[in-house]
């Protein structure tokens, strides 16, 4: 069934015309005919405070939603009579849901009975909990406690645990590439350490302190990910996906396809490279020279390939999509952004990493250079060749950019 969203801002402002007022009743009627759904609730007036804090929370921590009280489960508009439901919500959205938040309120007379629709937007302090300290999301039409790793996630998003430093079971020093790792202390690390003359305790502390090994000697995600032998055999989904297509549909001919393995620092230049072989030498002819046409500048890419494996969710199993069309090129990465970012802000250079520490490593490859400054540069490059603006958004849990050409 389709869902229906509200397009008027509820409880920002009344409503005083008399025609948008029968305009947003007959779309709230609509509302209310097509069903409860992931972004919809009915609720009886005897609804207990608990039972409306589930709710609340399950769509704080998922993607927003709202909450029709005097409306039962089949639709049949019950009413709401009592006269203080206003402050029976805020207090309930006050003592019953943590961290407490304030709702969109609106009550309206639909049938010759009242009906309250609280708007619950999208939480910007996840995760959120009820007053017993359960966590639910919303699955479906219904609200559900959390799983573990569903509430690991949440935890992961809010910046209060960084799944990138949790250990690997099953993996140890050994499976580390000693050559990069010295590499790297020798001729990146900021303090030029230079690591095989180190005894095996100084070793391991400074593996360490770096979170790529953890407390019991485990190599930590971020470990396997910058120096690990075979990443993709302990995190598959480190493996980054490429595939060039014919024409303008996943379903049109393959031209090419690779799996990306390794190391990140190697994942990052070989995607790139296989991104310049597969594109097309375009060139126009100015006075008596031959000028080749940019499809889709180095820079542009560079930084596109590096936030999709930057900024991913690293807990979720699918893997970051590089899929050429003859029209365009679609960057997929698992995971939604972070708290409190949004599109918009990202467009204009907030920067909210959700995984600090590969970040650090990046910079010192010199992968991440000027931080929020990318999405930015990316929009103008493009802007300057004459195509149409770079297309940013969320789809389930992936984020999705899309470049496209002349």
């Amino acid at each position: 069934m389709r869902q229906m969203r509200f397009t008027w801002p509820l409880a920002r402002r009344p409503i005083r015309s008399h025609y948008v007022k029968r305009c947003f009743m007959t779309e709230l009627k609509n509302l209310i005919a097509s069903g409860e759904s992931s972004h919809l609730e009915f609720k009886s007036e005897q609804v207990k405070p608990e039972d409306v804090a589930k709710e609340i929370v399950s769509f704080l921590n998922f993607q927003g939603g709202k909450i029709l009280l005097g409306v039962e489960d089949d639709g049949t508009i019950s009413g709401v009579s009592r006269p203080d439901v206003e402050e029976w919500v805020i207090n309930i959205c006050r003592n019953n849901v943590v961290p407490q938040i304030i709702p969109g309120y609106q009550k309206l007379s639909i049938e010759g009975k009242d009906v309250v629709v609280l708007d619950i937007p999208t939480g910007i302090a996840k995760p959120y909990h009820t007053q017993k300290g359960d966590y639910y999301i919303r699955a479906g039409s219904t609200a559900r406690k959390a799983s573990r790793e569903e509430l690991s996630r949440l935890f992961q998003d809010s910046g209060l645990i960084h799944y990138e430093t949790t250990p690997i079971a099953s993996t140890q020093v050994a499976d580390l590439n000693w050559q990069r790792v010295q590499d790297y202390f020798l001729n990146i690390h900021p303090a030029q350490i230079n690591f095989k003359d180190e005894d095996e305790a100084a070793r391991h502390r400074l593996l360490q302190n770096l979170d790529i090994l953890a407390a019991d000697g485990a190599t930590t995600v971020v470990g396997m990910l910058i120096f690990g032998l075979q990443p993709e055999r302990h995190l598959p989904q480190s493996e980054v996906l490429f595939a060039h297509f014919k024409g303008r549909e996943i379903s049109a001919e393959l031209l090419d396809r690779k799996s990306l393995t390794g190391p990140l620092p190697q994942v990052i230049e070989d995607a790139q490279r296989v991104l310049s072989l597969n594109l097309p030498s375009a060139s126009t002819i100015e006075g008596m020279k031959r000028v080749e046409q940019i499809i889709f500048p180095d820079k542009v890419l560079r930084e596109l390939i590096v936030n999709a494996l930057l900024h991913r969710r690293w807990g979720l199993m699918g893997n970051v999509r590089i899929f050429l069309f003859e029209d365009r090129l679609q960057i997929s990465s698992p995971g939604r952004l972070p708290n409190g970012v949004t599109i918009e802000k990202m467009k204009e250079s907030t920067h909210v990493p959700r995984n600090p520490i590969l970040m650090k490593f990046l910079q010192d490859y010199h992968f991440v250079e000027k931080l929020g400054r990318g999405i930015p540069m990316v929009v103008r490059e493009m802007k300057k060749l004459g195509v149409r603006e770079p297309d940013f958004h969320e789809s389930g849990e992936e984020f999705i950019v899309t470049l496209y050409r002349k």
